[in-house]
């Protein structure tokens, strides 16, 4: 029963340990993370996401806008409290 206690906490005090390295590398790099993601998120954009010229092929400007046309709508329902289900 100790014994497996003893694992359990070793097991946590790491887990802990992991958590506050990777918090420090993470604000050590925070720059070169900052860069990283929106070169990918740019990239991301333009890859999938059609230039307003080109035809909408697989829907994704439709469907996006619906979407944001919904968020709209529920966060307006909601902070006015008219919501019906």
């Amino acid at each position: 029963m100790h014994v497996c206690r003893l694992q359990y906490f070793v097991l946590v005090v790491l887990v802990f340990i992991m958590e506050i390295v990777a918090g420090v590398l993470a604000f050590i790099y925070r720059h070169d993370i900052e860069h990283f993601l929106y070169k990918e998120l740019v990239t991301g954009i333009r890859k999938h996401y059609p230039h307003e010229s080109q035809p909408d092929t697989d829907g994704l400007r439709a469907t996006w806008g619906f979407l944001q046309t919904e968020v709209r709508i529920l966060r307006t329902c909601v902070h006015l409290r008219i919501c019906v289900n």
